[in-house]
């Protein structure tokens, strides 16, 4: 899932399908279902607390570029506020780093 506050959704729809379905091709050996992708405008935090929750997830996977701290690990605001709001565990993805 993504959020995104920016207009044209449909550039950033096109990369996430892109990369699932090359994710899909180099890891063939495992299991990779996609169930949907999702792209709304607002605030991220409160996009994917009410999501989760109306989707009873059981956990919350986010993807960091780390560009804060928080205990001692480096991670992205959107992740800590995710992090710090939500009753389900949250699992941090490291992403590459825009160097």
């Amino acid at each position: 899932m993504l959020i995104d506050k920016k207009r044209d959704n449909s550039a950033i729809r096109g990369a996430l399908l892109d990369f699932c379905e090359n994710t899909k091709s180099k890891y063939e050996s495992q299991s990779f279902d996609m169930d949907e992708i999702i792209v709304e405008k607002g605030n991220p935090v409160e996009h994917i607390i009410r999501l989760s929750n109306e989707r009873t997830c059981d956990i919350i996977v986010i993807g960091s570029h780390g560009h804060g701290s928080f205990t001692g690990t480096f991670i992205g605001s959107t992740a800590q506020h995710v992090i710090r709001r939500s009753p389900k565990p949250v699992f941090v993805v490291p992403l590459p780093g825009r160097e």
